[in-house]
């Protein structure tokens, strides 16, 4: 994560920088401009974090549970306790910009309340709102990939079969950062994981593993209305596989009137494993020279 002149690195090391290194542990802060490991901010960890945000002077990491830290310092924050955990682990985290996290992952309770798969967080003291409660659930386990907050829209993407009860609600669903009610009316119903989503003025772009949104065919990359969830017929990337395997769409970014997906997979007169699409219709754009990947391609920033 970065801010300002900084950045932030988490990841399964011990000691980091060039010549003496620093003993950090999974954790540690580096200057943007000369990657030199800033000896100020030291937080010991005992894992690595799956997510990190930068909010209002702190940092947010996930794992085990939600943790903040100061980011000049990497000390505890005081009056914020960490949120004990029932399950595995805590995949993503994001802000409301108003103090509150949403959170999640693959627990069953969080903070002492009874809330599977997703959570409200007090920002300063940690605290879990016990009725901001989605109720994810999958016979295979719950696995969210990304959350993203807008317009009082919590909007939660990844691997679960039904949430707040609701079957038909699967793998792309919304919910009142409030109340924490589904929007029942927006069920986009993509058919396998949803890996990666952004969005975009009226649109929503999607990728995963998918092979049909809401019923229509559409392997791996789809573009939904924002305010309906259902799927634009007239948008097709026309994706394939790459050799025996699936299309598999793993990040996705919107840029205005462009689409710029990373994977494993091929599109029709363009490269495989990573491309540019036109917003509009979906079709590949020529322009764009990316270069030549024999695999897969998992993750890129934008």
């Amino acid at each position: 994560v970065i801010n300002r002149n900084d950045f932030y690195v988490t990841g399964n090391f011990t000691a980091i920088g060039s010549g003496t290194p620093l003993a950090r542990q999974y954790l540690a802060k580096l200057n943007k401009t000369t990657g030199a490991c800033i000896g100020a901010f030291n937080y010991t960890l005992g894992f690595v974090m799956y997510k990190m945000i930068y909010d209002g002077g702190f940092i947010y990491g996930t794992s085990a549970s939600v943790y903040k830290m100061d980011a000049t310092t990497g000390a505890s924050a005081p009056g914020y306790i960490v949120p004990t955990i029932s399950g595995a682990s805590i995949n993503q985290i994001n802000s409301d910009g108003a103090g509150n996290l949403y959170a999640g992952g693959t627990f069953t309770s969080l903070g002492g309340q009874t809330v599977s798969g997703g959570a409200k967080i007090n920002m300063t003291t940690g605290s879990v709102n016990p009725s901001w409660n989605p109720a994810f659930a999958s016979p295979n386990g719950i696995l969210i990939t990304k959350i993203i907050i807008q317009d009082g829209i919590a909007y939660f993407g990844g691997s679960f079969s039904n949430a707040s009860n609701n079957t038909k609600a699967n793998r792309l669903v919304r919910f009142n950062t409030t109340t924490g009610a589904l929007d029942a009316t927006w069920l986009p119903n993509p058919n396998h994981v949803v890996k990666d989503f952004a969005v975009n003025g009226s649109d929503i772009a999607l990728g995963g593993k998918f092979s049909s949104v809401g019923g229509i065919q559409r392997k791996g990359v789809a573009r939904i209305n924002k305010a309906t969830g259902q799927a634009d017929a007239g948008w097709n990337a026309n994706a394939s596989v790459v050799g025996m395997g699936v299309v598999d769409v793993k990040s996705i970014a919107l840029d205005g009137s462009s689409v710029y997906i990373a994977g494993s997979f091929t599109i029709p007169a363009g490269p495989g494993q990573l491309a540019k699409l036109n917003n509009t219709t979906g079709a590949f754009d020529p322009a764009f020279s990316a270069p030549s990947v024999v695999s897969s391609v998992d993750s890129y920033n934008y």
